[in-house]
């Protein structure tokens, strides 16, 4: 499902969406129909910092975090600086 999430981000930046903010809150209302999952964060931001960013652009990191019981799931995308994608 984090996948399917981060995917969903993707297209949503895809469609013209660059406010971070709205990105993540999509991500993470489709994570939290599966009630198994607890999302313990999703963030856009810089790949070498991991400081936050409030736009989103080429070069950005999307990640993402959830607990299913005692499991800990992470993964993430990048946009790249060429435009395009690392999945």
């Amino acid at each position: 499902m984090l996948y399917q999430a981060l995917l969903a981000g993707k297209n949503l930046i895809e469609t013209g969406e660059r406010r971070s903010a709205v990105l993540e809150k999509a991500i993470a209302d489709l994570v939290a129909t599966v009630p198994l999952l607890k999302l313990e964060y999703v963030a856009a931001c810089n790949p070498e910092t991991f400081e936050a960013v409030d736009e989103v652009s080429p070069g950005v990191l999307i990640a993402i975090a959830a607990q299913a019981g005692s499991v800990h799931l992470i993964d993430n995308i990048l946009w790249m600086s060429d435009g395009q994608w690392r999945l």
